[in-house]
């Protein structure tokens, strides 16, 4: 985001940095400024970005050194914690560049990853829809290929629903976003789950916003979730009415 020229996301970044480094400062008052060295670890020295906006302020304190790695997630495992949710929305950067996520397919994929590796399950949600009429099978296409990455033991999908003050909802009634209309909301759900091949996953599609309700769990179900899509997109299964898509 800042690579791109987000002044906001710099001013964040840069109040992260000062806040860090003040920490710094503070532990080596302690010491009387008594330091040899000044070793910065944990998942956030991964960023070069940040630890060279750190780096002026405290290098006068004693040198810096990065040591990128951390044991975060096995830490929470170890201290209860069972389960994460995550948001993925869409494994097209595209369609998260759009959204302004902060972050690409990439990223998410391994911060998914990291959470399985350390034991702990992984809930996923991604939205249907999100792509619009234009890049939804893009959107269908690799956010299967996400989920197939990150093998989540949960997987929920949701339907777009345009609504309220959302920059999306202005792009809408401007003319700049359309969705997919109905059938094609189900031609893309079909496509997500076609393209989605992780083993033992829960997979519900059966949130208010979704015109079929669909459960089932991969990959052994797959061909029962793809013939229920075909039976509503051939119009012999009822779908949801508007009205009861309301959250």
């Amino acid at each position: 985001m800042i690579e791109s020229g987000d002044e906001h996301a710099r001013l964040v970044y840069d109040a992260m940095a000062r806040s860090h480094a003040k920490g710094i400062a503070d532990l080596a008052s302690v010491v009387c400024g008594k330091v040899d060295r000044i070793v910065i670890t944990g998942g956030l020295a991964n960023s070069r970005m940040l630890m060279d906006m750190i780096r002026p302020h405290v290098e006068w304190i004693a040198p810096m050194e990065v040591m990128a790695g951390e044991f975060e997630m096995e830490a929470l495992a170890a201290g209860g914690l069972n389960m994460v949710y995550m948001g993925l929305e869409s494994g097209s950067d595209a369609v998260l560049s759009r959204m302004n996520k902060g972050a690409t397919a990439a990223e998410i994929i391994l911060a998914g990853q990291r959470v399985r590796a350390a034991g702990l399950r992984l809930s996923v949600t991604a939205i249907i829809g999100l792509g619009g009429a234009e890049g939804s099978e893009e959107h269908a296409k690799k956010t299967g290929e996400a989920l197939s990455a990150m093998q989540p033991e949960y997987i929920g999908l949701l339907t777009l629903m345009l609504e309220g003050d959302e920059p999306l909802y202005s792009d809408y009634r401007a003319g700049r976003f359309a969705p997919p209309d109905q059938a094609g909301l189900l031609r893309e759900l079909r496509t997500l789950i076609a393209h989605t091949d992780s083993e033992g996953s829960v997979l519900r599609a059966n949130h208010a916003s979704n015109y079929l309700n669909l459960r089932g769990t991969l990959n052994a179900d797959k061909p029962r979730l793809i013939a229920e899509l075909d039976t509503a997109l051939a119009g012999r299964r009822a779908l949801k009415s508007e009205w009861m898509r309301g959250l």
